[in-house]
């Protein structure tokens, strides 16, 4: 168990770096003001962590250890955006759509709703 959280938390710290550094380098080539930053470490992430599930599944399985510093670890310090859109693709692919998208739609309402609570919230203190 151990080993698995150090495993966790050095994909994590690695991820939340990678996830700084590439944000900031997006914005910088790119004057908008919109996040294109987040967005595109969102949809990299993506990328990311459905080539490791794929190597996982695939010919070139990876071993347990390295799955967990790269998806949960490295991923899930990247972006949660990818696990999300690897869980909601999931459900899909399995043939439960309208769990799949009920889970999609209901993560962003919320996701979105959370966002706009916690922002209100700070306004009353």
């Amino acid at each position: 168990m151990l080993k698995n959280i150090i495993l966790v938390a050095a994909g994590g710290a690695a991820g939340s770096v990678v996830r700084y550094l590439m944000s900031r380098v997006v914005n910088g080539l790119v004057a908008v003001s919109f996040p294109s930053g987040t967005m595109f470490v969102n949809v990299a992430g993506c990328l990311f962590i459905g080539f490791v599930y794929g190597l996982c599944a695939g010919k070139c399985r990876m071993d347990g250890n390295m799955s967990l510093l790269l998806t949960t670890g490295f991923c899930g310090g990247f972006t949660t955006f990818s696990t999300f859109a690897s869980e909601s693709l999931e459900l899909f692919r399995s043939g439960s759509v309208i769990a799949g998208a009920l889970y999609a739609g209901v993560s962003v309402a919320l996701g979105l709703a959370a966002v706009a609570l916690g922002m209100q919230i700070t306004k009353m203190i």
